[in-house]
């Protein structure tokens, strides 16, 4: 995985999720987060893949996103969605 994308990602990540993100102070404690363990609702964990898909201009596979259990899943994902994109 490309380190610089994988950040700025984590970045995003960070920004999207304001508070929340305080109590993961590296990235990768970040990206080992649980998602259910940030306690986002429905409309917070929709904006942070928006926000994700935006940066990249991809669109990711729903059920692909809904299986991810962490951050670094999800950014990975984000990342392979790009790979296929043209």
């Amino acid at each position: 995985m490309d380190r610089d994308r994988e950040k700025g990602l984590l970045d995003i990540v960070r920004a999207s999720l304001g508070e929340k993100a305080e109590p993961y102070g590296n990235d990768a404690d970040l990206a080992g987060a649980a998602i259910s363990a940030l306690a986002l609702d429905s409309l917070e964990k929709l904006q942070l893949i928006l926000d994700l898909e935006s940066a990249l201009s991809v669109m990711a596979n729903e059920s692909e996103v809904a299986a991810c259990r962490t951050v670094g899943e999800l950014v990975a994902l984000m990342l392979r969605s790009r790979g296929g994109a043209k």
